[in-house]
């Protein structure tokens, strides 16, 4: 029945960088902010333009900012097992909101750029999560159908849209809880 899973990046295989710097000094996604990471997901601005807004906003340099975006961030280890368990019987897929430089350079300096058949991000293709024309260009990259796919996201909107167009989702919270569900829907690996 299954023939391939999609995987989110920020918020299943890594954390958020983003999330964390504006929980660390007490901003939230909204407003300007959130204007600022919609554009730079769909590489409107370059990360230098990224950076310079948060430091407009926030009255933190940019230099500063940058220094905690390019931190080595938390890897979810057991995410990357499933991952590569999974590849060796479907095929897998990144889908992920992000400027395209910036994820790419991540994807190659922790090697996670060959645990994907496809390579979806938002950056590159001009549309992001939740939009239907994320999720069909998805598929169609893929060459399957929405029954036929699963995706995993740590984000409730990109979940329903997902299930709205007819592909399994799954909301993400932990690897132990992806492995149960995974299992559930009959996927062996």
């Amino acid at each position: 029945m299954y023939k391939a899973v999609a995987f989110d990046f920020f918020g299943v295989i890594q954390n958020d960088q983003y999330t964390v710097w504006l929980s660390n000094h007490g901003f939230k996604k909204q407003g300007e902010f959130s204007d600022l990471s919609i554009a730079a997901d769909k590489d409107f601005i370059e990360m230098k333009d990224f950076y310079e807004g948060l430091s407009k906003l926030s009255r933190i340099p940019a230099i500063e900012i940058k220094a905690e975006f390019d931190k080595p961030q938390h890897l979810d280890e057991a995410v990357i097992k499933i991952i590569k368990k999974i590849r060796e019987k479907y095929k897998t897929a990144l889908a992920s909101n992000s400027n395209s430089d910036y994820l790419i350079e991540m994807l190659q300096r922790n090697k996670l750029d060959d645990l994907f058949d496809e390579v979806i991000i938002s950056g590159e293709v001009g549309y992001s999560k939740p939009s239907a024309e994320f999720f069909e260009y998805l598929l169609k990259k893929l060459d399957l159908l929405p029954s036929q796919v699963v995706f995993i996201d740590d984000t409730p909107q990109n979940v329903v849209s997902a299930e709205a167009l007819g592909i399994k989702s799954i909301g993400f919270t932990d690897a132990l809880a992806l492995k149960d569900d995974l299992i559930g829907l009959g996927l062996k690996f």
